[in-house]
């Protein structure tokens, strides 16, 4: 009796001093016989008399109702301690060494935070495993494996080169895990042929068409690339032979730049373009080669006025990021990049993306946002997106591949919901930082470029490019509008050597074969005229005919360094052309 009243005493300590009852107690269950004072008063007070008749009724009530509430609170805390999603595990695979690899990092990162804080009612949260590869092709293949077999992802955001992502494709699709980068570039690298591959960027091969026209524009008739050896330099070129050959653009040489070429071995090359008539480069390498490029470009001369340098997306993207040095080198230079229309969701996640950028790598120069910073960001909603219309909370993997003697692909697990998810990805349809993001065979769609000329340590607006209009000072265009190859339909340039003039796009190469012009002895003066000083040895020629020849290769859109030969004896003009044919110099 005396430790059910200490219970008794113990609950009325809890619920408080003065319990209010019922006879058909609803929270304990149970039901109490009471005497005609506590019918009336439906109340218990701890000052009752230890033996009254209720007391033990109500001692039984009140114990009930705190075995209810204790159950009641546990339920609730493991309810609490419960998780509210299913995780979907992600792995990420960026150059943390590498400015596109913290920049892209910082926007990730922002991307899981700003998008869970706005869907916190969603039943997946994505679950991100990074690994840094250090700028190194068997180390980002290593990183998948890795995130494939220890953690069972089931994507994989990266990597950020095209190399390591062809290999990474077709292990993705060997375990039906989707490859999703937002800077691999390279036009080899598609949907069509690997559906477990999603670029979240453009083709390089966009970009091609933008570029011949710019060169049509200024009336260039000739123009080099320079490209790494790497598949990314490479697999432009055929797009852009093609786009520059449509204009009438001539590609006369193309300079190749190795990986690990030395200082030495770039000036060499530098100098080897400086002996070529073509003024006109285009500029499509990896950062880091073109960053030392530019600089000896800039030793040898090359960056004066007269020159032209025109970059793709891939650096003009990164160009403002670059240090001081590189940037100098970079003077006057013209870019072409995806374009990103600007909007208030652009520029709010802009100045938050500083600060965060700052945060994360305080040691480090304030970095600049770009393209694939908003590239990546984007990723990550739509996978997160993707992941929760597929239900893929779960992890369902299996272990196909027996007997093949292969250890390393009888270890590898193929995801079930990777259909699913890919399919649910390409269907993402959403305005993002970058804008409208659209997957359309795989990859992301874009129709207008932007033309940027750099000017201090910025970049300037020259125009757009539409494959509808053409040329423009505006993004958007009225319908029914030609297409523009017109100079003027863009904002004045300013030129390497700060010159506002418009190069000629070819000069007289500092050594070059010169044409030999045979003359013949004419018996019309008027017409041509040879006259030759015996004591200086100079020859002197004249007439219309060598006004008219003189004046056409001044006309011409390139340099044609040529040297009059005098003194021909043939008879006839048969005879002359002989001599041509023959390759015959006239004898003085």
């Amino acid at each position: 009796m005396k430790k059910k009243m200490a219970l008794v005493n113990s609950a009325t300590s809890i619920l408080g001093r003065t319990v209010h009852l019922a006879e058909n107690d609803a929270e304990s269950g149970v039901r109490l016989e009471l005497c005609d004072h506590c019918k009336r008063s439906f109340e218990y007070r701890l000052e009752m008399p230890l033996h009254h008749p209720c007391k033990l009724q109500v001692a039984s009530c009140l114990l009930e109702r705190v075995i209810n509430m204790l159950q009641c609170s546990a339920a609730a805390q493991n309810e609490t301690m419960k998780p509210r999603f299913s995780p979907v595990h992600v792995g990420v695979v960026l150059d943390l060494s590498t400015p596109l690899g913290k920049i892209s990092s910082a926007s990730i990162s922002m991307a899981m935070d700003d998008f869970y804080d706005i869907h916190d009612n969603y039943t997946t949260k994505l679950v991100l495993h990074t690994k840094d590869c250090q700028d190194d092709f068997v180390k980002a293949v290593a990183a998948a494996t890795d995130l494939l077999g220890t953690y069972q992802v089931q994507a994989i955001i990266g990597p950020q080169k095209s190399e390591p992502a062809m290999f990474m494709s077709e292990l993705g699709k060997k375990a039906q895990v989707p490859i999703i980068s937002f800077s691999a570039t390279s036009p080899s690298l598609t949907s069509i042929s690997n559906p477990y591959f999603i670029r979240t960027t453009l083709n390089d091969s966009a970009q091609v068409a933008a570029i011949a026209t710019i060169i049509q524009a200024f009336g260039w008739r000739q123009a080099i690339p320079i490209s790494d050896d790497t598949d990314y330099g490479r697999d432009i070129l055929p797009y852009l032979f093609d786009a520059l050959q449509q204009t009438g653009t001539r590609i006369p040489y193309h300079s190749v730049i190795a990986l690990q070429a030395t200082k030495d071995q770039i000036m060499e090359e530098l100098q080897k373009l400086r002996t070529m008539q073509t003024r006109v480069f285009i500029i499509h390498m990896r950062v880091s080669v073109a960053s030392r490029l530019l600089v000896l470009a800039k030793e040898a001369g090359m960056m004066d006025e007269g020159f032209v340098w025109i970059m793709t997306d891939g650096l003009t993207n990164l160009a403002e990021s670059l240090s001081s040095s590189i940037i100098d080198s970079l003077q006057g230079a013209i870019g072409v990049k995806m374009y990103v229309p600007k909007s208030k969701k652009n520029e709010s996640f802009t100045a938050r993306w500083k600060k965060r950028f700052q945060q994360d790598h305080p040691d480090d120069t304030p970095a600049e946002m770009n393209n694939f910073a908003l590239l990546a960001y984007d990723t990550v909603w739509a996978l997160a997106i993707a992941a929760e219309k597929a239900s893929v909370g779960k992890s369902d993997f299996i272990k196909p591949y027996k007997n093949t003697k292969l250890p390393i692909l009888e270890s590898l697990e193929v995801s079930k919901n990777g259909p699913k998810l890919v399919k649910e990805i390409l269907k993402c349809r959403f305005e993002g930082v970058s804008g409208k993001f659209e997957l359309i065979n795989g990859q992301l769609q874009s129709s207008t470029f932007q033309i940027v000329n750099m000017v201090g340590t910025r970049e300037r607006s020259l125009g757009f490019w539409d494959p509808k209009t053409g040329l423009s000072k505006q993004p958007k265009q009225k319908s029914g509008k030609t297409y523009s190859t017109v100079m003027t339909d863009l904002n004045q340039v300013v030129w390497p050597g700060e010159s506002g003039s418009v190069p000629k796009g070819w000069d007289i190469p500092v050594s070059q074969k010169k044409l030999k012009i045979l003359l013949p002895k004419s018996s019309f003066p008027e017409l041509v005229k040879v006259e030759k000083n015996a004591s200086s040895n100079n020859t002197k020629v004249s007439g219309f005919c060598i006004e008219v020849f003189e004046a056409a290769v001044r006309n011409l859109p390139y340099a044609l360094p040529f040297e009059y030969v005098a003194g021909h004896n043939a008879g006839t003009y048969d005879d002359l052309v002989k001599e041509v044919h023959n390759q015959v110099r006239a004898l003085n």
